[in-house]
C-alpha cells in the first residue's frame, strides 16, 4: 500500500494525513516510510520558516521517494530560493534564502505573460523578477504546468517561460512535452 504524506504549515504545526490513520513515529520515520511527499502552497516565506523549524531540509536530504511541490512548496525546493513579492509587506523581507536543496530550478508560479492589466503591486513584482533574472534564470509557470525531475532527466509539461537577462521567452506550450536538457540536475 502506498503512503502519501502532506507537510503543510498550519499555525506552526504540521499535518501529516497518514498520521491521522494511525501512522506512528518521528517525522523522519514517517517521511522515510512514505512514497510521496506533497509540499503545499501558501505564504512562501512563512512556509520555509516552518520547514526550518521542523528541520525538513535535513530530513529529506537522502529521501528517495517522490517529492511534489505546489506553488510555494515548489519554490522552496530550490537550493537558493528567489521569491518575488506576494504582498506589499514583502518589500521589507529578503527575497532570497536557502531552500530545501532538492533542485537548482527557480520558478515563478501562477505566471501571467501579458502585463497590460497589472495593478501596482504586480508591476513592481514584474520589475523585480526581471531585475533578478540578471542574477539567475527563473521559470514562469502558468497554472497547470510543471517540471518532472527524475535522476538525469527534467521534462516540462505545459506552457512556461524562461526569464533570463531581462528577457521573457516562451519555452513550452500546452501541446507538447519538452526535455529540459539545459538544466543541471542536482
Amino acid at each position: 500500500m502506498s503512503k502519501i504524506i502532506e507537510i503543510k504549515h498550519l499555525s506552526k504545526t504540521f499535518k501529516i494525513k497518514e498520521k491521522e490513520k494511525g501512522l506512528k513515529g518521528s517525522l523522519k520515520e514517517i517521511v522515510y516510510n512514505s512514497d510521496l511527499i506533497f509540499l503545499a502552497g501558501g505564504d512562501t516565506l512563512e512556509e520555509i520558516k516552518f520547514y526550518n523549524d521542523i528541520k525538513l531540509r535535513d530530513i529529506i536530504k537522502d529521501y528517495n521517494g517522490v517529492i511534489m511541490g505546489q506553488s510555494a512548496g515548489s519554490i522552496n525546493l530550490a537550493y537558493d530560493v528567489y521569491n518575488s513579492l506576494e504582498k506589499e509587506s514583502d518589500l521589507l523581507n529578503s527575497f532570497i534564502w536557502k531552500g530545501l536543496c532538492k533542485t537548482n530550478i527557480n520558478i515563478e508560479p501562477h505566471f501571467i505573460y501579458d502585463d497590460s492589466n497589472f495593478n501596482n503591486l504586480e508591476k513592481i513584482q514584474r520589475k523585480e523578477v526581471l531585475k533578478e533574472s540578471y542574477n539567475r534564470t527563473l521559470y514562469g509557470f502558468l497554472d497547470g504546468s510543471y517540471i518532472y525531475q527524475n535522476n538525469d532527466k527534467k521534462l516540462l509539461y505545459g506552457k512556461a517561460y524562461e526569464i533570463k537577462n531581462g528577457i521573457i521567452k516562451e519555452i513550452g506550450n500546452n501541446k507538447e512535452t519538452i526535455e529540459l536538457w539545459f538544466l543541471f540536475i542536482v
